[in-house]
Formats: C-alpha cells, sequence, structure tokens
C-alpha cells in the first residue's frame, strides 16, 4: 500500500476580477499548508474501487480518474482509500488536493508520460486549484481563472499559521456569485514582500475579497492577522513565530 499526503492550501491574497463564461478572472497568492493533510491509501486491486464515508461517491478524486481514463483509454486498477481531514467547502482546496494528487501518481506509477503542463491542463478541467496542487510549488501566485501559476519565493521561516474553523459549509458558487465589484485590490506589495522575505509585510498585505461578502469575526490582537481562506468556513490566523501568544 501506498499513502500520499495531500495537504490544504491557504490564500494570503485573493482579489476577484470579471467574470468570463463560468469563472471569474483572480489573483491570489496561494500556499501549501502542511498542517492540516487528506491521505490517500492506495493499493492494487482487480477493479478501481474508491471508499470514503465523508465525500460522495462522485467526488473529484472519482472524477480525475475518469477523466485520465477517458484520455488514456487506460483503466486503473485501484482501491483507494480517502481519510478525509480537511473539511468539505471551508476554501481549503481538500478535494482539489486530493484529486491532483491521483493525477500525479498515476501519472507516474502508470508511466504515462503526460508532461508536467500538460497534466495541469487535465487538472484545470476538473477544478481551477488542482494546477497549483499539481504544480509542486510551496508557494505561487495564480493569475486568469487560477490556473496560470508562477513559482514564488517560499515564505521567511519565522512566517507562521493556525487554521481555525467557523462550522459553516460555504458553497463557492454562490460565494462568488456574491461578488458585485471587480476588485482594485493590487498583489504587487505583497510580492514584494514575499520577494524580499519581510514577515512584516506580507502580514500587513493579506488580503482577501470575500470577506466583503462573508464577514470574519474574529477578534485578533496585534501581532497577529486572521484572514479567510478562499471563499470558504475556514479562515487562518498568521503571526510572526517569536511574537504570537
Amino acid at each position: 500500500m501506498q499513502i500520499i499526503s495531500c495537504p490544504a492550501k491557504l490564500n494570503l491574497f485573493l482579489a476577484i476580477g470579471k467574470k468570463i463564461g463560468n469563472y471569474h478572472e483572480i489573483e491570489t497568492v496561494m500556499m501549501r499548508a502542511r498542517k492540516l493533510e487528506d491521505f490517500l491509501h492506495i493499493q492494487e486491486s482487480e477493479n478501481f474501487q474508491f471508499e470514503c464515508r465523508e465525500v460522495p461517491e462522485n467526488n473529484l478524486v472519482v472524477k480525475a480518474v475518469d477523466l485520465l481514463r477517458e484520455k488514456t483509454g487506460r483503466n486503473f486498477n485501484y482501491k483507494i482509500n480517502l481519510e478525509k481531514n480537511i473539511p468539505l467547502r471551508s476554501g481549503l482546496g481538500g478535494g482539489s488536493s486530493d484529486a491532483a494528487a491521483i493525477l500525479v501518481f498515476l501519472n507516474q506509477k502508470e508511466n504515462l508520460g503526460i508532461s508536467h503542463n500538460d497534466l495541469m491542463a487535465i487538472g484545470a478541467q476538473i477544478g481551477m486549484d488542482l494546477p497549483f496542487f499539481i504544480s509542486g510549488h510551496e508557494l505561487a501566485f495564480a493569475t486568469h481563472y487560477g490556473e496560470k501559476i508562477k513559482a514564488l519565493k517560499n515564505l521567511p521561516e519565522d512566517f507562521d499559521y493556525e487554521i481555525h474553523f467557523t462550522g459553516n459549509e460555504i458553497s463557492t458558487k454562490e460565494a462568488y456569485e456574491k461578488i458585485t465589484k471587480i476588485s482594485q485590490k493590487s498583489p504587487q506589495k505583497i510580492l514584494e514582500a514575499i520577494e524580499k522575505s519581510d514577515t512584516k509585510k506580507i502580514l500587513e498585505n493579506l488580503h482577501n475579497d470575500f470577506e466583503s461578502v462573508i464577514p470574519l469575526s474574529y477578534q485578533s490582537n496585534a501581532s497577529e492577522r486572521a484572514l479567510l481562506s478562499g471563499s470558504g468556513g475556514a479562515f487562518a490566523v498568521f503571526h510572526e513565530k517569536n511574537t504570537h501568544k
């Protein structure tokens, strides 16, 4: 049996632009949040099987396997048990992380020979967070609909966070429908702060447009900053390691 880690993601910056087709244009800084992970337990089987109590049968992992089967004409005879730790509809990208992990696994294990860029494009057909997870970057700047990925310098060692849950499950589609204005917020300052490894400036420039329609009720102190993650019912409290109490 092989066990694969599927980390959550946090948005350090998220600005929402105009809607084109089914998606809004966005500019976002995304980080892997390895303090919270799902796990795929995978073993060879006589046929494809998927098990997970917390998610429906027609989930993103199954969709990813089905899509890869359609594109390659191959059957993937594995039993997959998903150990779900990332809450559904939390804005933490758990389903996308799970689906991205199975695409990467099958491409390598089955010697499919799909290029990195092509695999990211396949992932984008399932969801716009998948290219980030497939990219392998710890921190990235994502643009267009979120599928265009540029690697960023790793965060400073004293940059830290804790993940919290509001208990609310929030539909990404419904959250986007509440957005009525095109963002005027620029990512320039946080990108410069990341490049300079300036933790204080990173904390000062955290931003998420969804907070204008999904209020976050958390009393931050002077040494920390709370920020909604994505469009969902989770948020993170960011701080410097040596100042947080």
